[in-house]
């Protein structure tokens, strides 16, 4: 799902097997039982796919609610987001990478409770 969700995001191979630490033939081996299970033949189709089949959600988020909420998350997380910023450039990355999942994670309860009110 990671995978998946990574490719739905728009993150090239590269970046995700660097943000999940594998290497190219494993990331391909797990790329292609993904595809095989979602019977496609490549990412664009496994997203398009699991938007359909209910695995992954599609979001309705304007600009300005995502701005809103990300600064809102940024000024909750300040002391996080300065660790960012230090020498290590391995414990940043994940550091930057844990902030973006739980942004997410923000999102995606904002959107739910949103959905909920309409």
């Amino acid at each position: 799902m990671v995978i998946l969700k990574s490719i739905a995001l728009g993150l090239d191979c590269g970046t995700i097997r660097k943000l999940i630490e594998i290497s190219e033939s494993e990331y391909q081996n797990v790329c292609q039982r993904v595809f095989s299970k979602l019977q496609v033949g490549n990412g664009f189709a496994a997203v398009q796919k699991a938007f359909q089949s209910g695995l992954l959600k599609q979001k309705e988020y304007t600009n300005e609610k995502i701005k809103g909420l990300a600064l809102e998350f940024a000024t909750k997380n300040l002391e996080n987001i300065k660790v960012i910023s230090g020498t290590d450039s391995k414990k940043s990355l994940w550091v930057f990478y844990d902030l973006l999942l739980d942004f997410v994670t923000q999102l995606e309860q904002t959107y739910d409770s949103y959905t909920l009110e309409k």
